[in-house]
């Protein structure tokens, strides 16, 4: 599958937040990639774009690899970050995180933990409202892998593991987030149809169409990729 909008999104805002960093204090930023696996997409992305920064990595398997920018790359899941300092980093990236995280209090709290005062979060999750991940909730794991074709994605970009779902909706992840300190600085919505059935050629044409539908409309309820960005705030 190729990278969707929303995938797209997530590398631009936080190449944007990291030149502004740059700009304004002079410092190479500290990005912690949560739920990295052995993807190296988005370092390699904003590499190509001429961010500067450093980058360490966590996922609950091995996610190892070599990159320029990389530096640590520990195994542990994002509710007990354990090697990982308090107030180290300018960034975080949570990416299709969130959702297989069964206590989303602790990640929040443990997210929040790491940042530096005034470190922003930027994370890419399902909108578990839209009809598309209805479906998914409704579904076994080996559906979704079908769906996504996840054994023939040579550049391993999407991984399918077990959903969580621990969060009805974008209003209550928010307020999870808010609880543990965190404040919305942004959030943006995106039609997804087209990417989770662009492997069946004959499901393309309807699926763009109902996705510029959706968007023509903007119909956030039945948009199913939402970008969310908070910030830790300095005091």
């Amino acid at each position: 599958m190729k990278q969707t909008h929303a995938n797209k999104y997530l590398i631009q805002r936080i190449g944007g937040e990291l030149r502004q960093c740059v700009s304004s204090t002079g410092h190479t930023p500290r990005i912690l990639n949560i739920g990295a696996a052995k993807t190296i997409y988005i370092e390699d992305d904003l590499s190509s774009d001429g961010c500067v920064y450093v980058a360490d990595r966590i996922d609950v398997d091995d996610c190892t690899v070599t990159h320029p920018h990389i530096r640590e790359c520990w195994k542990c899941s994002v509710e007990s970050m354990r090697p990982v300092n308090s107030q180290q980093y300018d960034f975080a990236i949570a990416n299709w995180v969130l959702e297989h995280v069964p206590d989303l209090s602790k990640a929040a709290g443990e997210m929040y933990r790491i940042l530096k005062p005034s470190g922003k979060l930027i994370t890419a999750v399902p909108n578990p409202a839209s009809p598309e991940f209805l479906f998914a909730r409704l579904t076994p794991l080996w559906i979704h892998k079908m769906i996504r074709g996840q054994n023939h994605d040579e550049d391993e970009t999407y991984h399918t593991y077990h959903t969580c779902y621990a969060y009805d909706s974008i209003k209550q992840l928010l307020e999870i987030f808010k609880q543990a300190g965190f404040r919305e600085i942004e959030i943006k919505y995106f039609p997804t149809i087209e990417s989770y059935v662009s492997r069946f050629p004959f499901l393309n044409f309807p699926g763009k169409l109902y996705d510029k539908i959706i968007s023509s409309l903007k119909i956030k309820p039945l948009m199913g990729h939402v970008c969310i960005l908070f910030e830790k705030p300095s005091t």
